[in-house]
């Protein structure tokens, strides 16, 4: 799989996903295995400088603690990596020396150097946040994402028809919000 087609699939408004496979990708063995608890701490160590450098402050080395890194990789980032077959995990609970490896297929197309490439996936997940945190202007919708297409929408409170027929259709990342006349 090439890094161009990585930073499709990671084209989403969060930036964990491209700075796992960042931090996976600096600790990684020459097969792409890293155990989860060493990939937990290079994700923590990587996600403190993403946000010094993107809110310009010092690191704060207390907001995530290496317990909250493995939380939220293991419940969170690591199976969406999977589903996106980006990484391969074992069976079982993801915890202490279990193995993380990249597919096959990934590693073989990242470049032979290592660094280069978590270079490549940092900066993807600094333009992850700065697009997320852009109060303004267009955002790329996520090629391939889910959708949410609903047709001819009604809702009655006691008889009283307030929504009629009302469509929409709405890809991955959008941020819609719908007002009545009374707010």
């Amino acid at each position: 799989m090439s890094l161009d087609r990585l930073s499709d699939l990671f084209a989403s408004r969060d930036s964990s996903l491209a700075l796992a496979v960042a931090a996976l990708a600096h600790i990684a063995d020459d097969q792409g295995r890293a155990t989860f608890s060493d990939l937990a701490v290079a994700y923590r160590e990587a996600f403190l400088k993403l946000r010094a450098h993107a809110k310009g402050d010092a690191q704060d080395t207390g907001s995530l603690s290496v317990d909250d890194a493995r939380s939220y990789l293991a419940t969170s980032v690591l199976p969406r990596l999977a589903m996106l077959k980006v990484l391969v995990l074992p069976m079982g609970a993801l915890w202490g020396e279990v193995p993380v490896a990249f597919a096959p297929e990934v590693w073989a197309g990242l470049p032979r150097d290592r660094e280069e490439a978590a270079r490549y996936f940092l900066r993807m997940a600094e333009e992850t946040v700065h697009s997320a945190e852009s109060s303004s202007g267009e955002h790329a919708i996520m090629r391939g994402g889910s959708r949410l297409d609903a047709r001819h929408l009604a809702k009655a409170y006691k008889g009283r028809r307030v929504v009629d027929n009302v469509s929409l259709e709405l890809a991955q990342g959008e941020i819609v919000g719908l007002l009545g006349p009374n707010g």
